[in-house]
């Protein structure tokens, strides 16, 4: 039985390989149907190495059975909360395929989609196995930031019209896949939700590492990230590149450290907008044409502002380290020391914080208000939000079925209300809202979305302790508003919250140990005592 806890953690290490490393990067070397290509690889590893999984787990209750010496822990299995909403979630996406009207739609998904309860059920699943399987590894870990940071030195380079892998050559530069294709990921709207996840381990492996060395590697990595962000032309990255540099302030008004490294990301990726834009109007033509022209200009990029900007946070770090070394010559620091030092990391949360939120104003008193908000957005939400009124009470109740918004949607509203869609979409088909949760209240009804929401609720306040658990939780939330589900971001999500749930576990039953008090049946660690639990986001 310990050789199957073995087995099932090296299994476990390479699935984390698999979908954070190898599923990012895998292309067949061609955009041409690169969701179908994706979502397949994603889908045969996954269903192997569950079954695999689920197979072991069988084997071992009947061996456990036939021997008599069935283990407590799979004898009376204790489930968290989180448990609890995952499995929630699991039935009402059952029930709304089994009651679907769509036949197969509801089971495998939208055409070139697949986002259907099928998929649903793999990430459920996904989440039991890192729940149950991880164990801390920092070889996956530096994996998934060196694959991550390849995605982004891709992307920026396509951005300087270098074109390294050669996914161009049968476009021209004026052509729509030039300027909204990047990197290894897909177009721009999937890149962003690759990062809302993908960012977490390298942004708070930098922010809260111990090591020199690890967080010397860490700084360009993530700074490149949020830099990539912020040019790729889709709003959603530029919005989430400002909440990652929020977040790592607001955990800095405790920590000066955390707030100092969060000024130097700030400084940095301030200071390389602008160098940035010389580089893309110094180099010309196919620099230019790949920033879509509806995201940030290369006049934007040069914008005097962003010197400002770095040299203020730059200013802000100098002072707070200096604070500190002071602090640290004292013996500790005087009191009037610690009072100064917390009083800029206050300030400097306060006026970061300021900065960010007339940013926010700023984008918004550019965005046309209405059905023309957000490329079509306003009139897809009220078609979405009109459609799920119109359901009968079955369907307000358990949707219309999973991934089957636009057969219900186009099958409700006449044709040429979905054709008033404006912009560069005028006359496309949407395979769902692009928000996030009006797609589940139209597909899995009120118990889909309550459901749902409860994951992320139930995520926030059990792995508030896990910065890069909280912080994947939070950026794929603020992503999920203005985007959608796919193969690049919810199986990432499903997988870092079956990794928080095993370190929670394994935190609660060291806490016990620690109290002197017997673990709860069904949690006891095979490791033994001793057994150091390792953050996501401590890769040493």
């Amino acid at each position: 039985m310990q050789d199957r806890d073995e087995f099932s953690r090296l299994l476990c290490g390479l699935y984390v390989v698999v979908l954070a490393v190898v599923l990012p990067l895998y292309t067949k070397g061609t955009y041409w149907q690169l969701g179908d290509t994706k979502y397949f690889f994603f889908r045969n590893v996954t269903v192997f190495c569950l079954g695999v999984w689920i197979l072991s787990a069988v084997v071992e209750i009947w061996c456990g059975l036939w021997q008599g010496r069935l283990r407590k822990e799979v004898r009376r299995v204790k489930l968290s909360s989180m448990d609890y909403c995952m499995l929630l979630y699991g039935i009402c996406v059952l029930l709304s395929a089994s009651l679907s009207v769509y036949g197969s739609v509801a089971w495998t998904g939208y055409r070139e989609w697949y986002m259907g309860a099928f998929s649903q059920l793999l990430f459920v699943g996904i989440y039991f196995f890192a729940a149950r399987s991880w164990r801390e590894n920092s070889v996956p870990l530096y994996l998934w930031n060196a694959a991550f940071f390849i995605v982004i030195a891709l992307g920026l380079g396509q951005k300087l019209g270098q074109d390294l892998m050669g996914f161009f050559a049968e476009h021209a530069i004026w052509d729509w896949e030039y300027s909204h294709m990047l990197s290894t990921v897909g177009n721009i709207n999937w890149f962003c939700g690759y990062c809302s996840v993908a960012i977490a381990v390298p942004a708070a492996g930098y922010l809260r590492s111990g090591s020199r060395i690890e967080t010397v590697f860490l700084y360009p990595i993530t700074a490149a990230g949020l830099l990539l962000m912020c040019i790729q032309g889709s709003d959603a990255g530029v919005i989430m590149a400002g909440v990652c540099l929020g977040l790592g302030l607001f955990w800095g008004r405790k920590d000066s450290r955390i707030c100092r490294r969060t000024l130097a990301l700030a400084a940095g990726v301030f200071f390389s907008l602008p160098v940035y834009g010389h580089l893309v109007l110094r180099i010309g033509q196919r620099a230019a044409y790949s920033l879509p022209s509806d995201g940030i200009s290369p006049e934007e990029l040069t914008w005097k502002g962003w010197y400002l900007a770095g040299i203020i946070c730059l200013a802000l770090y100098v002072f707070l380290l200096l604070l500190e070394r002071t602090a640290c010559r004292r013996g500790g620091g005087s009191e009037r020391v610690r009072r100064a030092e917390k009083a800029m990391t206050a300030g400097a949360w306060i006026l970061i914080m300021t900065g960010l939120l007339a940013l926010a104003v700023l984008y918004l008193s550019r965005q046309p208000f209405g059905a023309y908000w957000g490329n079509g957005r306003g009139t897809l939400w009220s078609l979405s939000w009109r459609g799920f009124l119109q359901n009968d009470w079955k369907g307000k109740l358990i949707g219309a079925g999973p991934d089957c918004y636009a057969e219900y949607i186009y099958g409700t509203f006449p044709p040429e209300e979905m054709l008033s869609l404006v912009g560069r979409w005028a006359g496309a088909i949407f395979a769902n809202a692009h928000n996030e949760w009006l797609n589940q209240l139209v597909n899995t009804g009120i118990l889909g979305v309550c459901c749902y929401g409860g994951v992320f609720l139930c995520g926030a306040i059990r792995y508030r302790r896990d910065m890069a658990g909280f912080m994947a939780l939070t950026l794929y939330t603020v992503n999920s508003l203005v985007s959608f589900q796919q193969v690049m971001n919810a199986p990432l999500l499903f997988l870092v919250l079956g990794i928080c749930e095993s370190r929670r576990r394994q935190r609660d039953r060291d806490e016990n140990r620690n109290d002197g008090k017997e673990c709860p049946p069904g949690t006891e660690s095979p490791e033994g005592d001793g057994q150091k639990v390792q953050n996501l986001d401590e890769m040493g």
